[in-house]
């Protein structure tokens, strides 16, 4: 009989499994009644075939087709059983080639969106800021880190702040970087943040990081003072007020 826990095909009459030592009470049961249904089916088709020979040949066919739509069914069950088992074992197999492949576009999505937002120049065309989003929208990671080119050691969303140009894109870029959880207090190789450089250059993107939970500090904003947008310096205020 074959063991429940480990699937391990034990000599009848024993009582624990030789591999894993689990009990075959519960196997052996189990085989009985197995053993016990193919009786009874073999015992139903001796009875079938009795009265196929004893009764009249009108009342045959009758008998005959039951008996075979039992087979029917018999085999149909057990067909059941091969396709679920069947998708059992290709389901997983499937999700994890389908896990492996989002994991591989994610990555290739990255490296395109940082050597894309490296390569950006001042000022940057609306094509360029549309690129930049549909790779965000299709899983670059925007905390990546940035290791290479002219921005090295500068964040993603750093360096999509510096250049951005106030467009309606470059702002989308932005807001889109903030959704998918853009890390605004990271540090730059120059120790300032993406949230520094936001309330030095724009109040419209330091209202967007305001919107997306960032904390105000004086020293934040005595860092729009020394800015460029004076507006900057008002949004923070009334927000710290609030």
């Amino acid at each position: 009989m074959q063991c429940l826990k480990c699937g391990h095909v034990a000599e009848d009459g024993k009582r624990f499994c030789p591999k894993c030592g689990e009990s075959l009470a519960e196997a052996a049961r189990i085989e009985a009644e197995k053993l016990e249904q193919a009786r009874l089916l073999l015992e139903e088709e001796r009875k079938a075939a009795l009265l196929d020979q004893e009764q009249p040949a009108e009342i045959r066919p009758p008998q005959r087709e039951l008996w075979r739509q039992r087979l029917w069914d018999d085999r149909r069950g057990r067909l059941l059983s091969i396709l679920v088992l069947i998708a059992l074992t290709i389901g997983p197999i499937l999700g994890g080639v389908y896990h492996a492949r989002q994991l591989r576009n994610r990555a290739e999505a990255t490296r395109s969106f940082i050597a894309a937002i490296d390569a950006l120049t001042f000022p940057t065309s609306s094509a360029t800021w549309d690129q930049l989003v549909k790779l965000v929208q299709i899983g670059a990671d925007v905390n990546a880190p940035n290791t290479e080119g002219t921005m090295k050691g500068f964040s993603l969303l750093s360096v999509a702040i510096l250049t951005n140009d106030s467009t309606p894109q470059a702002l989308n870029l932005i807001n889109l970087m903030l959704d998918r959880s853009a890390n605004v207090y990271a540090r730059n190789v120059d120790g300032s943040t993406p949230l520094d450089i936001a309330a030095s250059r724009s109040a419209a993107i330091i209202s967007m990081m305001l919107a997306h939970g960032a904390a105000v500090n004086e020293t934040l904003i005595f860092s729009a003072a020394d800015g460029t947008d004076p507006q900057a310096i008002d949004v923070l205020i009334q927000h710290h007020a609030a």
